[in-house]
C-alpha cells in the first residue's frame, strides 16, 4: 500500500515524533509498503544544531520526502521548530504518488495540509496525537485560559475529521474526548528499534564505558532540553545522590532552550564535574551510550510515552520517572521506579537505591528488555498494517466509484 504521512516535526529536528514515524516507515518498507513524507523545510542552521549533515536521510527506495514551505519559530523548545504554511504543499507530487491513505501526526500547518489533501484526493485520513495539549500551549506567545480552551476544542475538532485516531497513551485520548472528540481510537505505542537498541554483554558494557569515559554509576537522559522536561529536578537530585554514591554522574544528551540554565544550575549546585552535557548524537552513538549507562531518568510532566525511555528499556537499563502523563502507563516497579513530579528528594532516594544495589538494577534492566519487546517496530508496524488495511477497505466499500 501507499501511505502519505504529514507531520509538523521531522528530521533533523530533535523529536521523538520524527524518530518514531521514520522507524515505522522503514519497517513498513521491509514488507513492500511505500511511504511519502510531507514535512517542514529546515534551514542549514537546524541541521547544525542536531550535528548532522545538511542532507536528506537515506531511507531507501520505498520512502520519499517532500518538504513543505515553513518559517522558523524561535520560541520552540528545540530552537529548530518550524511553522508550516497550511495549504501550501506539492499537490502534484502527492497526486502522482496516489496514496491509498493519508496519515497526519500533528494538527498545525502540516496537519491542516493533510486535511485539505485528504479532501482533494478523496482519501481516508488517519490521525495520531503525540502531544499533551498543555505542553505546546506553553510556547504560545499569548497565555490565557480562554485561549487554552479554544485550542483544546480546535484539536478535538481537527481529529474528528479522521476516520481513526491513535495515541501512544490513553490519557491523551481521554482528554480529547472531554473536549468533544468522538472518533474511533486505539492506544498504539510508538515503534521501538529493538535491533539497534540491545542489552550489552558485561564486557561490551565495560568497553563502551571506557570509550565514552563513563564511570561505574552513570545516570543518563536523552531528549530535548526544555522546561517541561524538568531536567533541573534530576540535577538537584544528583547533588544529594553523590553524598551517598560519590562516583555517580549524570550524562545529558540533547539540546534546547534550557541548556544554558541547566549548565548554570550545575555550577550553582557544585556538581559540574559530575554532569556532562554531550549535545545531540546520532542514533548509533545514542544506542552505544545507553548501553554504557546504568539508569535512565526522565522527570518530564508532559510525556505521552517517551521514546528515549523505551530505547533505554531495549538497552537493558531501568528507568526512574515522574508519575505523570504517559510515563504512568509505561513505567512500573518491574522495570524501574516512579516518583512524584518535581520531588527531587524522592528521586534522589530512588536513584541511590538502584545505584547501590547492582543485582536489583540488573534485574530491572532484564525485565525492561523483556517488557519492551511487545513494542518492537515489527509488531507495531503489523498493527498499523492491519489498521490501514481495514480503513482502506471500508473507505473503498463506501465509495465504489473511486
Amino acid at each position: 500500500m501507499k501511505i502519505a504521512v504529514f507531520s509538523d516535526n521531522f528530521y533533523p529536528e530533535l523529536s521523538g515524533i520524527s524518530d518514531s514515524i521514520i522507524t515505522l516507515a522503514a519497517t513498513l518498507a521491509k514488507s513492500g509498503h511505500t511511504t511519502a513524507f510531507f514535512a517542514p523545510y529546515y534551514s542549514p542552521k537546524n541541521y547544525r544544531l542536531r550535528n548532522v549533515p545538511i542532507a536528506e536521510p537515506n531511507l531507501g527506495p520505498n520512502i520519499k520526502i517532500s518538504r513543505l514551505v515553513s518559517l522558523p519559530y524561535y520560541k520552540g523548545p528545540t530552537k529548530q521548530s518550524r511553522v508550516v504554511i497550511p495549504g501550501i504543499y506539492p499537490f502534484n507530487t502527492l497526486k502522482k504518488f496516489a496514496p491509498d491513505l493519508i496519515h497526519t501526526h500533528l494538527f498545525f500547518g502540516a496537519g491542516l495540509s493533510a486535511l485539505l489533501a485528504a479532501r482533494r484526493l478523496e482519501r481516508p485520513l488517519v490521525g495520531t496525537n503525540h502531544t499533551a495539549f498543555q505542553e505546546f500551549l506553553k510556547y504560545f506567545p499569548v497565555q490565557s485560559e480562554f485561549l487554552k480552551n479554544q485550542v483544546l476544542k480546535y484539536v478535538s475538532w481537527y481529529y474528528n475529521h479522521c476516520q481513526f485516531v491513535s495515541a501512544p497513551s490513553s490519557f491523551i485520548l481521554d482528554e480529547m474526548r472531554s473536549y468533544g472528540f468522538t472518533k474511533p481510537t486505539a492506544v498504539i505505542s510508538n515503534p521501538v528499534d529493538t535491533v539497534l537498541f540491545t542489552p550489552p554483554t558485561p564486557l561490551e558494557k565495560q568497553a563502551l564505558k571506557k570509550k565514552f569515559g563513563f564511570g561505574s554509576h552513570t545516570i543518563i537522559y536523552g531528549g530535548r532540553l526544555s522546561p517541561e522536561k524538568h531536567v533541573d529536578i534530576i540535577l538537584r537530585a544528583l547533588a544529594v545522590v553523590i553524598k551517598a554514591v560519590p562516583t555517580a554522574e549524570f550524562i545529558i544528551l540533547g539540546h534546547g532552550q534550557s541548556l544554558n540554565n541547566l549548565k548554570k544550575l550545575a555550577v550553582e549546585l557544585q556538581i559540574q564535574k559530575q554532569t556532562k552535557f554531550i549535545g545531540s548524537v546520532n542514533q548509533t552513538t545514542l544506542s552505544e551510550m545507553f548501553k554504557a549507562a546504568d539508569i535512565f531518568t526522565i522527570m518530564g510532566t508532559a510525556e505521552t510515552q517517551c521514546l528515549s525511555m523505551m530505547n533505554a528499556f531495549a538497552s537493558g537499563i531501568p528507568a526512574i520517572g515522574a508519575a505523570a502523563g504517559g510515563l504512568r502507563e509505561y513505567l512500573n516497579s518491574k522495570v524501574g521506579r516512579l516518583v512524584a513530579p518535581g520531588d527531587w528528594r524522592a528521586l534522589a532516594i530512588a536513584l541511590t537505591e538502584l545505584l547501590q544495589n547492582n543485582d536489583l538494577r540488573q534485574a530491572l534492566g532484564r525485565n525492561a528488555r523483556g517488557y519492551v519487546e511487545q513494542f518492537s517496530s515489527t509488531l507495531v508496524a503489523q498493527k498499523w498494517e492491519s489498521v490501514y488495511t481495514k480503513i482502506i477497505a471500508k473507505w473503498r466499500l463506501s465509495r465504489p466509484n473511486l
